[in-house]
């Protein structure tokens, strides 16, 4: 009884120690915490999202902000969390020189907003090789 219970406690923290896939695909409903946004941006900005694209408008930022802080990724003051970055989105990236490459993308900017933007721009591109 104990090696099964070993072994139950061992693949479960294998279970909960892989990687988040994080998705930033604009399906519906949109991201729960930030259907606010969502009412005002274009169906031609939401497409260059889903494609990988950087459309850029107060409300596109502020709604990048907004799923960042839902993932996790940004506190509620706009602060990139390097750990959860790190934990959830980092170490799921194959390649090593990959995982460096985008840990570089944790840059704190003037503002929450830009941070979250040029996060985005910078982190996507992995996101797109990884994810799909």
């Amino acid at each position: 009884m104990k090696v099964i219970t070993g072994f139950l406690i061992f693949f479960l923290s294998l279970y909960h120690v892989s990687p988040a896939r994080l998705s930033l695909a604009h399906k519906n409903p949109p991201h729960p915490d930030c259907v606010e946004h969502s009412k005002f941006i274009t169906q031609d900005q939401v497409n260059q999202l889903n494609k990988g694209g950087y459309p850029d408008s107060p409300v596109i930022r502020q709604h990048l902000l907004c799923i960042w802080k839902e993932k996790g990724a940004m506190n509620e003051e706009g602060i990139l969390q390097t750990d959860v970055i790190k934990s959830k989105i980092v170490i799921g990236l194959g390649d090593v020189d990959d995982r460096k490459a985008a840990e570089k993308c944790i840059v704190q900017k003037e503002n929450a907003a830009e941070t979250a933007y040029e996060f985005y721009k910078c982190i996507s591109p992995f996101l797109a090789k990884y994810n799909n």
